[in-house]
């Protein structure tokens, strides 16, 4: 019996050391290197056109999704400027009717379009995940999709599916366009 706990204390002992750290995990140069040559070969303007090429919807790409706070359009395009973008959402407003079926009530709400503004100066990380999930207006992703979450502080993310071949170039975009952000995927 006592030989099998110096085994097992050397095992532990050793899994103790590992830097186990499994979400969060930063972007390494020698993994990303063919987003790292995109990057240097890209200026602020074909880094918004690559922005604005992958934010919309293609087929196997969902495109941008939106943010849990505020919904849109299918179809709705972005407006990419230099310093941000921006897009026509809507959320709900007065109450304009309320029925009960079947024992469900269904109320009717008027739609309050406003302008949502993002700023890439205000991006604080992009964070990669291998597995698509259904995301604010991306209901349906396609089962290879990529997902980019850009969170803007602590409060705002909003998501972005793109395919895996496109996973590079808008990173790259991305990494142009909002310098001071930090890189990680799970």
């Amino acid at each position: 019996m006592k030989q099998l706990y110096l085994p097992f204390l050397l095992f532990v002992l050793a899994g103790c050391a590992w830097p186990y750290r499994p979400f969060d995990r930063e972007f390494r140069p020698a993994e990303q290197e063919k987003t790292l040559k995109l990057k240097h070969g890209m200026d602020r303007r074909s880094a918004l056109a690559a922005f604005s090429k992958y934010t919309r919807a293609q087929p196997g790409s969902s495109g941008y999704c939106g943010s849990s706070k505020f919904t849109f359009d299918p179809g709705t395009l972005l407006n990419v400027g230099d310093s941000g973008f921006s897009l026509k959402a809507y959320k709900r407003g007065q109450l304009v009717s309320s029925e009960e079926v079947g024992g469900v009530t269904r109320d009717t709400y008027r739609k309050v379009t406003y302008e949502e503004v993002r700023k890439f100066a205000q991006l604080s990380r992009v964070r990669v995940t291998h597995v698509a999930t259904a995301y604010a207006n991306c209901v349906k992703p396609a089962r290879n999709e990529v997902m980019l979450s850009l969170q803007y502080g602590t409060a705002e993310t909003d998501g972005i599916m793109v395919a895996p071949a496109s996973l590079d170039e808008l990173l790259a975009a991305l990494m142009v366009l909002a310098p001071q952000a930090r890189y990680t995927e799970d």
